[in-house]
């Protein structure tokens, strides 16, 4: 066999490899989807602030209506990996070199996603609305509450303070009070930025896992 008909072979080689592995991909895709899912939906349910927001402080921050605090960290976590998509750039053979690219992220706007849903904020009883989510994924370190200060219920609480915390607060566990030189902002630990909050944290912490998981799914 000569050289040019050696490289016809492999480029023919190439080409036929290319065409099966984008088709088994295209095919199976949704195994590595699910894979993906599962492995981000891990990564933030073992986060800090998933816990906190479940059952921690961070419910007493936002003042979270009593019972809603699972089901309003789980919207986010739901509402994420139901919104992770993937692009393919078909994979082939160029000079016996393979070449190809899978891309996957959230879909475009998630943000406006996760925000536009009843449970990303908290109602008031005077009308106001505390985007709670929004604070937490991208206000940082900024003081967002002026004039006043959080206390939270514990066992150094005097009976007064204890009465009027049951008796007002919306969470259970703390309540805001008037303080003119109070401020309020998310707690530094929970603190999040557009480009460092708790989703990107837990994900880029679990990267190494989530890689695997779906290189496991994709063999």
């Amino acid at each position: 066999m000569g050289i040019k008909n050696i490289k016809k072979f492999f480029k023919d080689l190439g080409n036929a490899l290319s065409k099966k592995i984008n088709k088994l991909f295209i095919k199976d895709n949704t195994k590595f989807i699910i894979a993906v899912q599962n492995a981000v939906t891990d990564a933030l349910l073992a986060s800090e602030t998933y816990k906190s927001l479940g059952s921690g402080n961070l419910r007493g921050h936002f003042g979270f209506p009593k019972g809603t605090s699972y089901e309003r960290a789980d919207y986010v976590i739901n509402t994420l990996v139901d919104n992770i998509g993937y692009r393919l750039k078909k994979f082939k053979f160029n000079n016996g070199v393979p070449s190809g690219e899978l891309i996957i992220s959230f879909v475009p706007g998630i943000l406006s996603i996760l925000y536009n849903n009843e449970l990303a904020i908290v109602r008031t009883k005077k009308g106001y609305q505390l985007p709670w989510l929004f604070w937490l994924l991208e206000a940082g370190s900024t003081p967002v509450i002026y004039g006043y200060r959080i206390s939270f219920l514990d066992t150094t609480s005097s009976e007064k303070k204890a009465k009027a915390i049951m008796r007002l607060s919306r969470s259970g566990i703390a309540l805001m009070f008037k303080n003119g030189n109070g401020i309020w902002y998310v707690p530094a630990k929970h603190q999040g930025t557009i480009d460092d909050n708790w989703i990107t944290r837990a994900i880029e912490a679990n990267s190494l896992n989530i890689k695997n998981r779906v290189k496991k799914a994709i063999k």
